[in-house]
């Protein structure tokens, strides 16, 4: 039953460090977050294993006992490495955390803060190795009531079982990635550069409109669009919006969070930057961009100017010009 043993025992410590790592992925809603609960997990998983191995020498392990474990295993570390500050000063939310490299009060409680959490982490760990353990033929150093043959059977099934649900939680980033034409980076063998940019000088009054003429666009020429932006009112107001078509263009409209009180400072404050990428061995994106700047210039004459290199301001490109329409310059409100 040695080899069933080992079995068991390397399909729990899988199944744990896949399970902190799932919980990584659903607390910080990323699928990179799995990909880094399994590297940060498989050390401590290890000395788990061991301790287990040793333990169960001397006494029938018991499901507190792989939940304390574990949470050992998170917490101590965790505790350790943030003990002394990084930084000689830090700040949350306003509020001092350390100052002249020493915690305040308000530091050691986030530092417990995060001691918990990291050993809590630990101990679901610990509890679905135990769980995975006593679900096997062997559990307590003790024979099963199974032939050597079906033990190891059953082992060997929990320990692909296990591998399947590693290389699964290891593969999210890859399964998750945004394969369509609003992902400029989703193939790495092409480069995509800017090709175009322009400013569109409107406010979150007029974001609601934008997104309507974005929509028309969208339906005349057969592109997606995905849209995003703040309601009038809030803090903190953002528009963002890729309009793509195959082979790859993309249009970026993209207004930064920034506070009214900030943005009432700044030149443009609530300009939006727009942005045409296109892989640079492909045409055909200087037709359909004169289309849509020509539809913004119609709804918002005066309000579009343009950027050459480095970002400075510059006049139209000559292709675009047939398409604006004749007071596309003229003075905002007119």
């Amino acid at each position: 039953m040695g080899l069933a043993f080992v079995f068991q025992a390397l399909a729990a410590t899988l199944f744990a460090v896949a399970a902190v790592a799932g919980l990584a992925a659903l607390l910080l809603w990323s699928p990179f977050a799995a990909l880094f609960g399994l590297v940060f997990a498989a050390l401590p998983a290890v000395f788990g294993l061991c301790a287990f191995v040793v333990l169960r020498r001397f006494t029938p392990v018991r499901g507190w006992m792989a939940v304390l474990c574990g949470f050992l295993l998170g917490a101590v570390p965790a505790f350790v490495v943030g003990f002394s500050p990084a930084a000689g000063f830090a700040s949350a939310n306003g509020v001092e955390t350390v100052i002249n490299g020493r915690y305040t009060l308000w530091g050691w409680f986030g530092l417990v803060k995060s001691v918990v959490l990291i050993g809590g982490f630990g101990a679901i760990g610990g509890l679905v190795f135990w769980l995975v353990m006593r679900a096997g033929p062997v559990l307590r150093g003790r024979r099963a009531e199974t032939s050597l043959a079906s033990g190891l059977g059953r082992s060997s099934i929990w320990l692909a079982a296990a591998i399947v649900v590693v290389a699964t939680m290891a593969s999210l980033p890859l399964i998750a990635k945004d394969r369509s034409c609003h992902n400029t980076g989703r193939d790495e063998e092409i480069v995509v550069t800017p090709r175009f940019s322009a400013v569109l000088a409107i406010g979150p009054d007029d974001w609601q409109d934008l997104e309507g003429v974005l929509r028309a666009f969208a339906a005349a020429e057969g592109w997606s669009l995905r849209s995003q932006f703040d309601p009038r009112g809030t803090p903190l107001g953002q528009f963002h919006a890729t309009l793509c078509t195959e082979p790859g263009t993309m249009i970026m409209f993209m207004k930064d969070f920034l506070p009214p009180d900030v943005a009432s400072r700044l030149p443009g404050g609530h300009n939006l930057r727009v942005t045409v990428y296109q892989p640079r061995s492909l045409e055909g994106w200087q037709d359909p961009t004169a289309d849509l700047m020509g539809r913004l210039a119609q709804r918002w004459p005066g309000r579009l100017s343009f950027l050459g290199e480095r970002g400075l301001p510059a006049p139209p490109p000559d292709w675009l010009l047939p398409l604006l329409p004749p007071n596309w310059a003229a003075e905002a409100g007119s």
